[in-house]
């Protein structure tokens, strides 16, 4: 799995990429970076306006793929080598709430399960 979201300068994710076997499971940190007041101000006067996505693409990798592969240096190589139709893609919106203090994710739990083909 890989997470990516519309704002890197506003969140970090850990782990933002990895392997997981059948029925694992994995728990991803989401941290938000401090606004500014301008960025405050902006959100408190526009808050429908404030919204930030993740994608979380997944896909069935061989028993010989590593992390180094899919975390290192050839990662976006490996990626961009998958058939789009072995992709498999989830996108996560988040909202703002007043008084800004926290994010609102809807989803609780995330699971990726492995279609028949």
């Amino acid at each position: 799995f890989k997470i990516r979201t519309t704002s890197r300068e506003r969140f970090s994710t850990t782990p933002n990429s990895g392997i997981l076997s059948p029925g694992q499971c994995v728990n991803v940190n989401l941290c938000m970076t401090a606004l500014t007041s301008e960025q405050y101000s902006e959100f408190s006067s526009t808050p429908a306006s404030a919204k930030d996505k993740f994608m979380i693409t997944s896909c069935d990798a061989p028993s010989d793929v590593t992390e180094a592969t899919i975390r290192g240096s050839e990662a976006q190589q490996w990626w961009d080598s998958r058939d789009a139709a072995e992709l498999k893609k989830q996108v996560v919106l988040c909202r703002y709430v007043q008084p800004l203090l926290k994010v609102e994710v809807p989803q609780k739990r995330l699971s990726f399960v492995r279609e028949p083909p």
